[in-house]
């Protein structure tokens, strides 16, 4: 029996667009239902976006399969707020989006919140002609969240 890929011959071309992940395009799903009752779904630069955002987020040993998974930054929530801790939580989110998303540039910057505990952190991501900036905020808000669940 002939294979489907020796059937394409000269178009194989073609058959390779169809595999998923064989494009540029990005697309994924979110956790998220969306109005229609569906996942929501996100492309582009969305999808870096969300992956980010996720690594920044999760707690390193929370994924038992992949125990060095994540960044975990609640836990610079109560450190000193100064420039060494500005810096290295700059340099852990840099090096968290470069494992994790190669498929973007970003600049990152850090500030604190000032009024309490916490910083925000400052993303911008380019990826071909998209650009995005996101902000997020790591606060004793997200620790309350944690205990909730």
């Amino acid at each position: 029996m002939e294979s489907e890929f020796k059937k394409l011959g000269k178009n194989s071309t073609e058959f390779f667009k169809q595999i998923a992940g064989s494009t540029s395009e990005l697309f994924d799903v979110d956790s998220v239902i969306g109005p229609n009752g569906d996942f929501k779904e996100l492309k582009g630069i969305d999808v870096i976006i969300r992956s980010i955002t996720v690594a920044l987020y999760t707690v390193q040993g929370t994924y038992p399969w992949n125990s060095n998974y994540g960044m975990g930054l609640y836990r610079y929530i109560f450190e000193l707020a100064d420039e060494r801790t500005e810096r290295m939580i700059r340099e852990k989110v840099i090096e968290t989006i470069n494992k994790y998303e190669p498929r973007a540039r970003s600049f990152v910057s850090v500030y604190f919140i000032g009024t309490r505990p916490g910083f925000v952190v400052d993303i911008t991501l380019t990826r071909e002609k998209e650009e995005r900036k996101v902000k997020l905020v790591f606060d004793q808000s997200i620790l309350k969240q944690g205990s909730e669940r």
